[in-house]
């Protein structure tokens, strides 16, 4: 990194300076953006280096492409302490995020979000309690242990921009943990109870080409 800023600051393109480092010209935009050295909220066009502004996508609401492989997100509890997701991203979105985020899909940090929805109409904003958990870039699957018994989760997939916001890229279904036996004499009444309210797609969703790839 050291080695992009002081190239940078010789004066060298960024086409330069991949080349003499041998990686992609994608890596150093990253590295440079990541540091400061990109304005802010801009990305080279490509077209006699004029910026445009890169919109906020949330790649979540994205259409899912159907048949049998699909983008998908699939929770499932394993035991009144575990919870286990599995996900699967087709190459279209791959590359629709890669585009979006100028940054090989690989280089691009990867986390689970998971959401306490308890007693919850879930919206995707008033869950009772979140937290992140970084996951290995190629892993597609995860055990997420020391989780609460009798209570409903939901998990998002996503990445991070480069002010570290969280971008989900996939949201799952809910599930719950089972109740530990001790707590199976519960009355009904006490059940843990979730739903999930329809959450509309951007007006832009059906329509979407600022990153459609050309066939």
């Amino acid at each position: 990194m050291e080695e992009i800023i002081r190239l940078k600051q010789e004066g060298l393109t960024q086409r330069e300076i991949a080349a003499r480092l041998g990686i992609s010209s994608s890596k150093v935009r990253y590295h440079l953006a990541k540091h400061g050295l990109l304005p802010q909220g801009s990305r080279s066009s490509g077209r006699n280096g004029e910026m445009v502004e890169v919109p906020d996508v949330d790649f979540a609401y994205l259409p899912q492409t159907a048949g049998l492989h699909q983008d998908r997100l699939v929770l499932l509890p394993r035991d009144p302490k575990t919870l286990y997701v599995y996900w699967m991203l087709t190459e279209r979105r791959i590359r629709m995020i890669e585009q979006h985020f100028h940054c090989a899909w690989h280089e691009l940090p990867k986390w689970l979000r998971v959401y306490d929805v308890s007693y919850t109409a879930f919206n995707g904003d008033n869950a009772n309690r979140s937290w992140d958990i970084q996951v290995n870039s190629d892993a597609d699957n995860w055990f997420i242990k020391e989780m609460s018994a009798g209570t409903v989760f939901c998990v998002d997939f996503g990445t991070t921009a480069i002010d570290g916001r969280f971008i989900t890229l996939l949201r799952s279904n809910v599930a719950a943990t089972p109740r530990l036996s001790s707590e199976h004499s519960s009355a009904e009444n006490n059940s843990v109870w979730a739903s999930v309210e329809p959450i509309k797609q951007p007006d832009w969703a059906e329509s979407f080409t600022g990153y459609s790839i050309a066939e």
